[in-house]
Protein backbone atom coordinates (compact mmCIF):
# COMPACT_ATOMS: atom_id res chain seq x y z
CA UNK A 1 0.00 0.00 0.00
CA UNK A 2 1.71 3.64 -1.07
CA UNK A 3 2.56 4.89 2.32
CA UNK A 4 3.35 2.18 3.85
CA UNK A 5 7.18 1.81 4.87
CA UNK A 6 7.41 -1.73 3.32
CA UNK A 7 6.10 -0.09 -0.40
CA UNK A 8 9.19 1.44 -2.37
CA UNK A 9 7.01 3.45 -4.39
CA UNK A 10 6.04 5.42 -0.74
CA UNK A 11 9.60 6.93 -1.21
CA UNK A 12 11.12 9.24 -4.04
CA UNK A 13 14.92 7.57 -3.71
CA UNK A 14 15.93 3.84 -3.91
CA UNK A 15 15.34 1.47 -1.04
CA UNK A 16 15.92 -2.16 -0.24
CA UNK A 17 14.21 -4.31 1.32
CA UNK A 18 15.05 -7.75 3.80
CA UNK A 19 11.92 -10.08 5.06
CA UNK A 20 13.26 -11.49 8.47
CA UNK A 21 12.23 -14.96 8.32
CA UNK A 22 9.55 -15.80 10.89
CA UNK A 23 9.14 -12.32 11.51
CA UNK A 24 5.50 -12.19 11.24
CA UNK A 25 3.06 -12.45 13.72
CA UNK A 26 3.28 -15.32 16.44
CA UNK A 27 7.03 -14.35 16.86
CA UNK A 28 6.98 -10.67 16.69
CA UNK A 29 4.16 -10.29 18.93
CA UNK A 30 5.52 -12.27 21.60
CA UNK A 31 6.27 -10.81 24.90
CA UNK A 32 9.41 -12.42 25.35
CA UNK A 33 12.30 -11.70 22.97
CA UNK A 34 13.05 -14.42 20.41
CA UNK A 35 16.52 -14.90 19.94
CA UNK A 36 16.52 -16.11 16.21
CA UNK A 37 14.89 -13.35 15.28
CA UNK A 38 17.19 -11.24 16.95
CA UNK A 39 19.82 -13.01 15.06
CA UNK A 40 18.50 -12.99 12.02
CA UNK A 41 17.79 -8.94 12.06
CA UNK A 42 20.75 -7.95 13.16
CA UNK A 43 22.24 -10.50 10.25
CA UNK A 44 19.98 -8.52 8.16
CA UNK A 45 20.72 -5.33 8.77
CA UNK A 46 24.58 -5.79 7.85
CA UNK A 47 23.49 -7.66 4.54
CA UNK A 48 21.54 -3.83 3.97
CA UNK A 49 24.63 -2.25 5.64
CA UNK A 50 26.89 -4.11 2.55
CA UNK A 51 24.48 -3.34 0.00
CA UNK A 52 25.35 0.20 0.93
CA UNK A 53 21.82 1.43 2.78
CA UNK A 54 22.81 4.69 5.02
CA UNK A 55 19.76 3.73 7.66
CA UNK A 56 17.72 0.74 8.51
CA UNK A 57 13.70 1.08 8.83
CA UNK A 58 11.51 -1.48 10.22
CA UNK A 59 7.96 -1.54 9.30
CA UNK A 60 6.38 -2.70 12.31
CA UNK A 61 6.62 -1.27 15.57
CA UNK A 62 6.61 -4.55 17.54
CA UNK A 63 10.47 -4.80 16.14
CA UNK A 64 10.98 -2.26 19.02
CA UNK A 65 11.60 -5.08 21.65
CA UNK A 66 14.64 -5.62 19.43
CA UNK A 67 15.48 -1.82 18.83
CA UNK A 68 18.83 -1.67 21.14
CA UNK A 69 20.54 -4.44 20.21
CA UNK A 70 20.42 -4.04 17.04
CA UNK A 71 21.34 -0.34 17.09
CA UNK A 72 24.23 -1.75 18.87
CA UNK A 73 25.40 -4.09 16.25
CA UNK A 74 24.91 -1.79 13.30
CA UNK A 75 27.21 0.78 11.93
CA UNK A 76 23.91 3.03 10.40
CA UNK A 77 21.32 4.58 11.95
CA UNK A 78 18.23 2.24 12.75
CA UNK A 79 14.80 2.82 13.41
CA UNK A 80 12.60 -0.48 13.76
CA UNK A 81 9.88 1.01 14.99
CA UNK A 82 7.34 4.17 14.84
CA UNK A 83 6.91 4.21 18.35
CA UNK A 84 10.44 5.77 18.60
CA UNK A 85 8.32 8.62 17.25
CA UNK A 86 6.75 9.00 20.34
CA UNK A 87 9.11 11.27 22.74
CA UNK A 88 8.54 13.70 19.92
CA UNK A 89 5.12 13.74 19.22
CA UNK A 90 4.55 13.86 23.20
CA UNK A 91 6.67 17.46 23.41
CA UNK A 92 4.27 18.61 20.67
CA UNK A 93 1.42 17.89 22.62
CA UNK A 94 -0.38 20.27 25.55
CA UNK A 95 0.66 19.38 29.23
CA UNK A 96 -1.77 16.24 30.40
CA UNK A 97 -2.42 15.06 26.61
CA UNK A 98 -1.85 11.64 25.64
CA UNK A 99 -0.04 9.58 22.61
CA UNK A 100 -2.39 7.41 21.25
CA UNK A 101 -1.24 4.27 19.93
CA UNK A 102 -3.06 1.64 18.05
CA UNK A 103 -1.33 -1.72 17.54
CA UNK A 104 -1.85 -4.95 16.21
CA UNK A 105 -2.03 -6.91 19.82
CA UNK A 106 -2.74 -4.42 22.96
CA UNK A 107 -1.94 -7.60 25.28
CA UNK A 108 1.26 -8.33 23.17
CA UNK A 109 2.34 -4.99 23.34
CA UNK A 110 2.29 -3.85 27.22
CA UNK A 111 4.03 -6.56 28.72
CA UNK A 112 6.91 -5.63 26.02
CA UNK A 113 9.91 -3.03 27.05
CA UNK A 114 9.33 -1.79 23.93
CA UNK A 115 8.18 1.84 25.11
CA UNK A 116 10.91 2.01 27.06
CA UNK A 117 13.17 0.65 23.94
CA UNK A 118 11.90 3.92 21.88
CA UNK A 119 12.50 6.24 24.73
CA UNK A 120 9.01 6.20 26.52
CA UNK A 121 10.16 6.33 30.41
CA UNK A 122 6.72 7.02 31.77
CA UNK A 123 3.74 4.72 30.34
CA UNK A 124 1.30 7.17 31.67
CA UNK A 125 1.72 9.18 29.11
CA UNK A 126 0.18 6.45 26.18
CA UNK A 127 -2.91 5.30 25.63
CA UNK A 128 -2.59 1.61 23.96
CA UNK A 129 -5.53 0.54 22.36
CA UNK A 130 -4.96 -3.25 20.51
CA UNK A 131 -6.69 -3.11 16.96
CA UNK A 132 -6.71 -6.85 17.49
CA UNK A 133 -10.47 -7.41 17.37
CA UNK A 134 -11.02 -5.64 13.77
CA UNK A 135 -11.47 -8.22 11.05
CA UNK A 136 -8.85 -7.38 8.78
CA UNK A 137 -6.40 -7.12 11.52
CA UNK A 138 -7.43 -10.60 12.47
CA UNK A 139 -6.69 -12.07 9.00
CA UNK A 140 -2.76 -10.16 9.43
CA UNK A 141 -1.72 -11.06 12.69
CA UNK A 142 -3.18 -14.62 11.81
CA UNK A 143 -0.86 -14.68 8.73
CA UNK A 144 -3.91 -15.59 6.45
CA UNK A 145 -1.75 -13.65 3.50
CA UNK A 146 -4.76 -11.06 2.85
CA UNK A 147 -6.75 -9.05 3.92
CA UNK A 148 -9.01 -5.84 2.17
CA UNK A 149 -7.04 -2.42 2.50
CA UNK A 150 -9.98 -0.53 2.04
CA UNK A 151 -12.08 -2.72 4.72
CA UNK A 152 -9.28 -2.51 7.01
CA UNK A 153 -8.75 1.36 6.52
CA UNK A 154 -12.44 1.91 7.60
CA UNK A 155 -11.93 -0.14 10.51
CA UNK A 156 -9.21 1.75 11.85
CA UNK A 157 -11.01 5.29 11.10
CA UNK A 158 -14.09 3.89 13.06
CA UNK A 159 -12.17 2.36 15.73
CA UNK A 160 -9.87 5.17 16.21
CA UNK A 161 -12.66 7.78 16.33
CA UNK A 162 -14.43 5.01 19.09
CA UNK A 163 -11.29 5.11 21.26
CA UNK A 164 -10.72 9.36 20.81
CA UNK A 165 -14.24 9.94 22.25
CA UNK A 166 -13.95 7.21 24.86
Amino acid sequence: VPGNVANATTFSFPVHYKLIEGGFSEEILSPEPVPALLEQTIAAGKELEQQGCRAIVGACGYWAQYQPEVAAALNVPCFLSSLMQIPMISRSLKPGQKVGIICADGDALVPTPALENCGVNDRSTVVIAGAQVLPQMQNINQDKGHFNNAKFEQELVDFSKQRANS
